[in-house]
């Protein structure tokens, strides 16, 4: 029964972490007012992001150790895997071990995500505030996801996809933070990077609709949705920042 927990705990870890930034999205399309008149309060509207980031590192510390009866039970009667269970081996094992990068980039993440609502609560209080220890910090998780995608081959679009969306917008962040009309090209690298992931997830849950179980199907299709919403959100906030009506994004 064990067996394919440590999975479902990875695959929570990503729903969560795209919950969170989804939700985020939302709120910060709903306080377009706010943000416009300088009353936002970025801290709480990222408030999403500090609980997702945190249900996620659960979780894959959870993983760690999710499937740990089924490994024992594998060991004691000699066998990678069990009737039609995962392989020790080549699944559960693997699985557990690209946790370990998975976990830096978590922590990675949230440090820039950290110093992203720090630099707008800096920049909407009117204060100097200089984007270079944010763009390094931002391009150091870009390269981490795009070699976790070139060197793995376990979730290698949403790596690869991630990565480049995140090091062109952090690119575009330093190159156009003077111009809020041109900083729509800071949200639109995310528009094409969640589009990947939207046809990826479609495509994996026609490739393995047959084999899939109820409840992995149903997390597949759930994430298939929530990233369909995030991308409709992203669309609309791009669009806002293009014709310079979230001058603090």
């Amino acid at each position: 029964r064990t067996a394919l927990y440590t999975f479902l705990c990875c695959l929570a870890a990503r729903l969560a972490f795209l919950v969170a930034h989804g939700l985020t999205l939302v709120v910060i399309f709903v306080s377009l007012n706010e943000i416009t008149t300088g009353q936002a309060n970025w801290w709480l509207m990222f408030l999403p992001i500090w609980v997702g980031c945190a249900s996620c590192t659960l979780l894959l510390m959870i993983a760690w150790c999710a499937s740990c009866p089924y490994i024992k039970l594998c060991l004691s009667e000699r066998q990678p895997r069990l009737n039609d269970n995962p392989s020790i081996l080549t699944e559960v094992l693997p699985e557990i071990v690209l946790t370990i990068p998975g976990l830096l980039f978590l922590v990675l993440a949230f440090c820039s995500e950290y110093h992203v609502c720090q630099y707008l609560t800096a920049a909407q209080a009117g204060a100097e505030s200089s984007p270079t220890g944010l763009t390094t910090l931002l391009i150091m998780v870009s390269l981490l996801s795009l070699c976790q995608g070139a060197l793995f081959k376990d979730n290698s679009a949403l790596w690869l996809s991630l990565g480049a969306g995140l090091l062109t917008s952090a690119i575009c962040f330093a190159a156009t933070r003077k111009s809020s009309a041109q900083q729509a090209l800071v949200v639109a690298p995310f528009v094409f990077v969640v589009a990947c992931l939207l046809l990826a997830s479609v495509h994996r849950l026609k490739q393995y609709a047959a084999v899939l179980r109820a409840d992995e199907k149903t997390l597949l299709q759930t994430e298939a949705c929530l990233l369909g919403i995030l991308g409709v959100c992203l669309v609309s906030v791009t669009y806002k920042v293009s014709v310079d009506k979230l001058k603090e994004a």
